[in-house]
């Protein structure tokens, strides 16, 4: 059973990356979503956007380092995520 600090805690949490998922553009969200929820591989990617596996490697990259500087202006410590 998890504490109710705990529950707050998560939900808080929760609420700030839904404002933070917000401000990425669409196309980083759905590549992002379409890797780490759907597990599509990288070739799979690639083939859906017309793209070479490496091109897919750096995207993900970029939209992922979006992501960090997004959370971490908004006052996440990044190393209580890992």
């Amino acid at each position: 059973s998890q504490l109710p600090e705990s529950i707050v805690s998560r939900q808080l949490n929760l609420s700030h990356i839904r404002k933070i998922w917000e401000k990425i553009p669409l196309e980083e969200r759905l590549l992002l979503e379409q890797k780490y929820v759907l597990d599509w591989s990288d070739n799979e990617l690639a083939s859906m956007l017309g793209i070479q596996p490496q091109s897919v490697r750096m995207r993900l990259t970029r939209a992922k380092r979006k992501v960090i500087q997004l959370m971490k202006e908004q006052g996440f410590q990044i190393s209580e995520w890992l």
